[in-house]
C-alpha cells in the first residue's frame, strides 16, 4: 500500500510533465502564428502600380504651376519649367525632332539645342537668331547674324576644304577666305558695288595670283606668277589692255603660240588682238 509521501511525489512528477508538454505546445503554436502572419504579408504585398495621364502638374506651396509634363502633340511629350504663370524658362521636347531650349527670363535671348530632319545644331537667339553652331550634311559650320537675323558672317569645313565669309547687311560677301583642293584663297569687296580683290594661291604649276575689280566687278589689274612666267595685266572698262611681262602671242610664221619673256610689254585692243609689243 503506497504512503501518503510517495503519492505525493507520484503527483509532483505528473504534474511536471504536464507543464512541460504545455510549454512545447506553446512554443510551437507561436511558431506556426508567425509562419502564417508572413504568408498572408507576401499574399498581401502592394502590386506594381502604373499611373496614367495626359498631363502632370508640379506646384509650388502658392499653388503656383512651376513644371509641367504634357503632350503637345501625339510625338512631342513635353517638359517645361515656368517662372511664373506664363513664362517658361526652360523645356525639353522628344520626339522625331528632340530639343532642348533655355530662355533668359524677361528677355527674348534663349539658347536652343536641337536635332532635326534637316541638321543637329546649336542656336544663340535674341529677338532673332545671333549665332548658329551646326552639322548639315556632314558640313560642320558657325554662322554669326545682326540683329535683324541677316547672315554677316560664316565659318564651313566641308569634306573638300574650309570656308569662311563675312557679309554686308544686305547679305553681299565682303570677305572671303578659303582653303580647298584648287588652292587658298582670300577676297575683299566693297559693300555697295562689285569693287574688290582677291588673292589666290593655285596649284603650283599656276602659281599665286592676285586680281583687282572695278565697280562693275570687270578685272583691272591682275598679277599672276605660273613658273617661269609672271606678268602684270591692267584693263580698262572699254577692254583696252596693257600687260608688262610673260604673255602668250600667235606666231603669225608658225601659226603656233610662244611665251615672251619677263621683259615684255604687250598691248591689247578691246578685240584681244596685239596693237603694239615691245621688244
Amino acid at each position: 500500500m503506497p504512503t501518503p509521501e510517495s503519492s505525493l511525489e507520484a503527483l509532483a512528477s505528473r504534474v511536471a510533465k504536464l507543464e512541460a508538454q504545455n510549454r512545447r505546445l506553446k512554443k510551437m503554436g507561436t511558431a506556426l502564428l508567425i509562419v502564417a502572419s508572413a504568408v498572408i504579408a507576401v499574399g498581401q504585398a502592394p502590386a506594381k502600380k502604373v499611373i496614367e495621364a495626359n498631363e502632370f502638374v508640379l506646384r509650388d506651396t502658392s499653388g503656383l504651376a512651376r513644371a509641367r509634363l504634357s503632350m503637345k502633340a501625339t510625338d512631342r511629350p513635353t517638359l517645361s519649367f515656368y517662372k511664373n504663370k506664363t513664362t517658361i524658362t526652360a523645356s525639353l521636347a522628344a520626339g522625331d525632332e528632340p530639343f532642348l531650349t533655355l530662355q533668359r527670363a524677361g528677355t527674348n535671348e534663349q539658347v536652343q539645342l536641337a536635332a532635326n530632319k534637316v541638321f543637329v545644331g546649336l542656336g544663340i537667339y535674341g529677338k532673332e537668331i545671333r549665332a548658329g553652331l551646326s552639322v548639315q550634311k556632314d558640313t560642320p559650320a558657325l554662322d554669326l547674324f545682326d540683329e535683324k537675323g541677316k547672315p554677316q558672317m560664316s565659318l564651313s569645313a566641308p569634306s573638300d576644304g574650309a570656308y569662311f565669309n563675312m557679309l554686308d547687311m544686305n547679305g553681299r560677301q565682303q570677305i572671303s577666305v578659303s582653303a580647298s583642293p584648287i588652292g587658298p584663297s582670300f577676297d575683299m569687296h566693297a559693300p555697295d558695288s562689285k569693287a574688290g580683290f582677291t588673292l589666290w594661291v593655285a596649284k603650283s604649276e599656276a602659281g599665286p595670283d592676285f586680281s583687282m575689280y572695278d565697280s562693275n566687278g570687270n578685272l583691272s589689274v591682275d598679277l599672276v606668277t605660273p613658273e617661269g612666267q609672271p606678268s602684270l595685266k591692267i584693263q580698262d572698262r572699254e577692254g583696252f589692255s596693257a600687260t608688262f611681262g610673260s604673255v602668250d602671242l600667235l606666231v603669225p610664221s608658225t601659226g603656233r603660240k610662244e611665251s615672251t619673256s619677263a621683259a615684255t610689254l604687250t598691248l591689247f585692243g578691246k578685240d584681244k588682238k596685239v596693237i603694239w609689243s615691245a621688244p
